[in-house]
Parts: C-alpha cells; sequence; structure tokens
C-alpha cells in the first residue's frame, strides 16, 4: 500500500478518506449553504480554482501526488466514488431546501459535505487530464480535449452557477401582462420580463366510475378491479353483481364526504 506508482487501492482509501472527512464536516458545522457562492463570490471561486489546478498541473512532477490525479487510476476511483455516492442519493428520498436534512446528509446530497468533496476530487482529476492532454498540444488528442474540457466546463459552471439560480412561482391569467412572481418563502419578486398568457387549454377524459371499499380504500375486485368508462352518451352499464343506469351528468361536479359515502355535486 501507498507504494509507487498508485493504483485503485490508494484511490478507493483517498475516496474512503474523503467520504469520512466530508462526514465529520456534516456532523460538526452543518451542510454547505450554497447561497454564499452567489456573484461575485463564485467568479472569485471559479479564478481561485482554476489557479489550484493549473499550479498542481506545473508541480506534477515535483509532487507524485499531483501527477497520480491525472493519471487513470484516479479517474476510475474518482468515477467509482461518485457513481456509488450518486446511486444512493437516487434511493434516498431527497428533500426541499425549506427543510431540515438528517445528520448525515443523506437527505439533501447536493449540499452535502461527502458529496461535495468526492466531487471535487472527480472535477480535479478531469481538469488535471484535460491540462496534461492540452499541454504540449497535439493534433492527433484534439478530440480527447475537447470531450475532457466541455464536461470539465459544463460541471464547474453547473455547480458554480447553480447559487444564483431562482425558482419563481407566477399566476398569470388570460390577456393580461404579468411580471410579479414568489419565490419560495412568499416574498413578492418583481422580474425584468413580462409574461402574458394569450390562451389555455386542457383535454378533458371521460371519468371512470369503480368500487371502492371504504375500509381499506381499494378497488374492488382487488385482483382484478372492474371500471365503467362514462364516456358521452353511455346511459347504464355493469360493475360486478351491480347494475348501474345514469339518470344525470353534472359538469364541473366536486366531491363532498359524508358519514357513509361520497357525494358529487
Amino acid at each position: 500500500m501507498w507504494i509507487r506508482p498508485w493504483g485503485f487501492k490508494e484511490g478507493c482509501l483517498i475516496g474512503a478518506g474523503l467520504l469520512v472527512t466530508g462526514w465529520l464536516l456534516q456532523i460538526t458545522i452543518g451542510e454547505i449553504d450554497w447561497s454564499l457562492f452567489a456573484y461575485p463570490v463564485n467568479i472569485i471561486v471559479l479564478v481561485l480554482y482554476i489557479a489550484g489546478i493549473v499550479a498542481m498541473h506545473c508541480l506534477r512532477k515535483r509532487v507524485y501526488f499531483f501527477g497520480w490525479m491525472s493519471h487513470y487510476t484516479s479517474a476510475v476511483s474518482s468515477l467509482l466514488w461518485v457513481a456509488g455516492i450518486t446511486v444512493v442519493m437516487g434511493l434516498i428520498r431527497q428533500l426541499p431546501s425549506d427543510h431540515p436534512a438528517d445528520m448525515f446528509g443523506f437527505s439533501r446530497m447536493l449540499s452535502a459535505w461527502p458529496f461535495v468533496l468526492l466531487y471535487i476530487w472527480m472535477v480535479t482529476v478531469l481538469g488535471l487530464t484535460t491540462f496534461r492532454a492540452g499541454f504540449p498540444f497535439r493534433w492527433k488528442k484534439l478530440a480527447f480535449l475537447l470531450n475532457h474540457a466541455g464536461l470539465f466546463i459544463a460541471l464547474i459552471t453547473a455547480t458554480l452557477g447553480n447559487a444564483d439560480m431562482q425558482r419563481l412561482k407566477m399566476t398569470t391569467r388570460i390577456d393580461n401582462a404579468e411580471w410579479r412572481a414568489m419565490d419560495e418563502h412568499g416574498k413578492l419578486i418583481e422580474l425584468p420580463l413580462a409574461i402574458e398568457l394569450k390562451d389555455f387549454t386542457i383535454d378533458e377524459y371521460p371519468p371512470k366510475l369503480m368500487l371502492i371499499d371504504n375500509e381499506t380504500g381499494r378497488t374492488l375486485p382487488e385482483k382484478a378491479p372492474e371500471h365503467l368508462l362514462l364516456e358521452e352518451g353511455v346511459t347504464d352499464g355493469q360493475l360486478s353483481d351491480w347494475l348501474v343506469t345514469i339518470r344525470q351528468t353534472i359538469p364541473w361536479a366536486a366531491s363532498v364526504a359524508t358519514e357513509d359515502t361520497v357525494r358529487f355535486t
């Protein structure tokens, strides 16, 4: 272990170290507040990060760790760790920003230290690999260089630009321009543009009539539920042992719950 040249074992240990370090940071100082990286902080962080990668590339022959970071064993190790934690994120329900996360950050992974540290490792490896392929420049490596450089730019800008993104809700009405929207905290925000709704259509499908057990809420029969499609012109039908006759159709009907049944008015 830790005998040069480093391989996948060292890469797995580095990933495990970043994971444990991330959990310790998550427990002690909490999750990352991405709003702190809004403009112009994200530009400053980007410049410093690129400068750090350039310095690591220039010192790769003096510092073995920097040189190994651009090796394929480091790239594969970082990809495996990020892929693994991404699978965990997909299996666990993610909570919005206004809900408290769990202690280890599994419920809000994009702001959790373990995910961010592993993500930074992968992007740094990608950046060092791009510099290694680009200097000295060779035409035969152009496709490799553009592929890695494009992915590097996309990952960096998407991450640092996330702090400036706002999610707003706007209510519009036909033939009325609207330029005001509300954020997730209910604050009214005026936008630099106006939106006018010209037309609105919605497709209406015929309702389905089914038998439901009031105690369990399941449709009957349970293994093979039956339904009656109430299309235009249908006046009667059968559901299990029940004969159904349609006497009146009430458009835009709303359900009203009573003691033992549900009525539509």
